[in-house]
């Protein structure tokens, strides 16, 4: 009995753990459903896992979520149609945190699929543009776009919980 009970917990474990590194579609309007409901600052950035420096990239989200997660909510958002890919590099570096992927139908090129999707997200969050690569958002009334700089700006992070 005992060893049925250990067995039992062992396999509910296992699939509970593997469940939370599985990385997740996202749509504009799901993404802002999740920054509303949670109503916390958040940082939000585009990663593409398959560049040379997909797993460099990840690692620094990695520290920023090791360093930012209980402050605020962070949503990395990789350009692929490869979500294995994603979980591999994740699991790879020891990440434990979501990571989402660009939902919508996969037979549009990822560039359309990015561009419809920051475009969305922008006029959910009542935002003038049509494209960012990462987003400082203190709340829904204080929102700042960074486009074309793809290092993590730690002045505007830290500027988000004070």
């Amino acid at each position: 009995m005992m060893r049925y009970l250990f067995l039992t917990m062992f396999v509910f474990f296992t699939v509970f753990v593997q469940a939370q590194h599985k990385p997740e579609a996202v749509l504009a309007n799901e993404l802002y459903d999740k920054i509303e409901q949670r109503n916390r600052p958040s940082f939000i950035v585009y990663w593409n896992p398959n560049c040379e420096t997909g797993e460099e990239s990840l690692l620094e989200y990695q520290e920023v979520i090791n360093t930012y997660s209980s402050k605020i909510d962070i949503y990395v958002i990789g350009l692929t149609n490869m979500f294995d890919l994603i979980a591999d590099m994740s699991k790879k570096i020891g990440l434990d945190y979501p990571l989402y992927y660009l939902g919508g139908d996969k037979s549009r090129s990822l560039r359309l699929r990015k561009e419809e999707f920051s475009i969305e997200l922008l006029r959910l969050m009542k935002q003038e543009g049509e494209d960012f690569d990462t987003i400082y958002m203190q709340d829904l009334d204080h929102v700042e776009q960074v486009n074309d700089i793809f290092e993590v700006d730690y002045t505007r992070l830290n500027a988000l919980f004070k």
